[in-house]
């Protein structure tokens, strides 16, 4: 077995002293989406954080890669200094090397750079953006949108793939894959003649990476049909590019796809629709399992309605929860080893938002306009998960009390329907939902949450918690509570049985860092 440098340093500093906790000052800021664990035969064995530390100049900015074992054990740093104009976007890890993707906003440049695991640097490349579809997506990333869209994605082992837009050709996506040293190996594009096609990230594995591609006649179509996209990892042949939904019956929205390396099959879950419904305006009828050859033949799929939930359920029958008219979004799909899936999800409702007419009657009243002000937000409920058998039969509906949340929406989202104003807000991650953590075996889970203490004596806390699937086969509850008044804070995965909590204090310009037991 190979073991790489990185692991062979978290192997020999695990046997040393538990640090346990990790601060570091001169913070000026810190992105979620630039902080991340390393993972080593599907366990957190280390973690990596980006800052960008206070500016040496005033023309630069100047960042900090820092890498920790499990136990938040410092190994190693280093610098990076670029154009004031210029931003991180992401950082990510593959096992055995680090990229990071930026971008210069004064040059519309895109920079990729590689580390090795000592934090050497590797390789760098540039290119030039010159579409404004790309340089808005990059522009808002910068400017600390912290949506769910990545750009740079890990393949273990492998390399890094990199989704991007080539609007050259109308709005096309580009998906490339780069070996660890950013040697391009291989490009995935569409067709000259083809819609307004965008890529997403689906899976990956050693042997195949699988995309979404969102298909639109125009941007502002609400009627989108999606493609799974499989590539073999290596040379980048497509394996196949197919439709997804049922000819003449449904389209579907897929929320997960799984390649089984055993079968050499790709099984895509999601919910159906009727073949005129709009997906971001209309209800779906319920869940769905595909289940696709090597080749993107159809083998089988298995509808679950509303209907049929609805009779071991609290659900009616268009898949709203009785009593409360609320809906759900749902995050995530997992299968344990003895073959149940869980599908997680929120229940949300669009409401009227009472400061926003209160500040609208003012305006008016004063002589003004109302127009601008905000008169509909979200509210975000309880965490729901719902279980299936193996024959993808209904077994029950877990509900997790939590407190609401609320966003508020732009002008013009009263006319929009709630479906679309949830997958708004899930792209801003107005969502309470953080992630999930399996266990070595996949026999148990923990899923894991943000949420506010009310009652709290300063008025209003952030809560933690976690929701553990036991090896009992039953759920139990954990939580705790951040009481002090940090800026931000970030919850990621950590070493069995631990969150790893990074709290920001923006006026102290501190980070702390600190590992929290999940008690079950």
């Amino acid at each position: 077995m190979k073991i790489t440098t990185i692991t062979a340093i978290i192997l020999f500093v695990a046997c040393g002293a538990w640090a346990q906790t990790f601060t570091k000052t001169g913070i000026k800021s810190i992105r979620i989406r630039s902080s991340g664990e390393v993972i080593h035969n599907n366990q957190v064995t280390g973690y990596y954080l980006f800052y960008n530390l206070e500016r040496t100049t005033a023309r630069t900015n100047n960042y900090l890669l820092t890498f920790m074992d499990e136990n938040l054990r410092e190994i190693n740093s280093v610098n990076i200094i670029r154009s004031s104009t210029f931003t991180i976007l992401e950082s990510s890890y593959n096992g055995s090397n680090f990229a990071v993707i930026g971008f210069d906003r004064a040059q519309n440049m895109m920079e990729l750079i590689t580390y090795d695991s000592t934090l050497k640097q590797t390789a760098v490349i540039t290119r030039l953006i010159k579409g404004n579809n790309l340089r808005m997506a990059y522009g808002a990333a910068a400017n600390g949108d912290e949506t769910e869209q990545r750009f740079l994605v890990p393949v273990t082992g492998k390399g890094f793939l990199l989704y991007s837009v080539n609007e050259s050709r109308k709005a096309h996506y580009h998906v490339e894959f780069f070996d660890s040293s950013l040697k391009s190996i291989w490009v995935d594009e569409p067709a000259e003649d083809a819609d307004i096609e965008m890529a997403f990230e689906a899976f990956q594995d050693s042997q195949a990476i699988g995309s979404l591609i969102e298909r639109r006649e125009r941007n502002q179509s609400k009627n989108l049909e999606f493609d799974l996209l499989v590539n073999n990892t290596s040379t980048g042949k497509r394996m196949f590019k197919v439709p997804v939904l049922i000819e003449n019956q449904f389209t579907i929205a897929v929320s997960d796809v799984r390649h089984d390396s055993v079968t050499n099959q790709f099984v895509a879950f999601g919910e159906y629709y009727g073949m005129n419904a709009r997906e971001t305006r209309d209800r779906s009828l319920g869940f769905i399992n595909v289940v696709y050859d090597s080749n993107g033949k159809m083998v089988s799929h298995k509808e679950t309605s509303w209907e049929d939930m609805s009779k071991v359920t609290p659900l009616d029958a268009k898949g709203k929860f009785e009593g409360s008219n609320t809906s759900i979004l749902f995050h995530n799909t997992i299968r344990t080893s003895d073959g149940q899936i869980f599908v997680i999800g929120e229940q949300y409702k669009k409401a009227a938002s009472a400061s926003g007419i209160a500040l609208s009657v003012a305006a008016i009243a004063l002589g003004g306009g109302g127009g601008q002000t905000q008169m509909t937000q979200i509210n975000i409920y309880n965490l729901v998960v719902f279980q299936f058998n193996p024959d993808f039969t209904i077994n029950k509906v877990h509900t997790f009390e939590k407190e609401k949340s609320v966003m508020q929406l732009p002008s013009g989202s009263v006319n929009m329907s709630p479906k679309f104003v949830s997958n708004y807000a899930k792209a801003f991650g107005a969502f309470d939902y953080r992630f999930t953590q399996m266990s070595t075996d996949n026999s148990t889970f923990i899923i894991n949450y943000v949420d506010y203490d009310r009652k709290n004596e300063d008025g209003k806390a952030f809560v933690v918690g976690s929701i553990v699937y036991t090896p009992e086969k039953t759920f139990v509850t954990d939580k705790f509570t951040i009481t002090r008044k940090t800026t931000s804070f970030n919850i990621m995965k950590a070493k069995p049985g631990y969150l790893l909590v990074t709290e920001y204090f923006r006026k102290e310009k501190k980070i702390e860092s600190r590992l929290e037991k999940v008690n079950y």
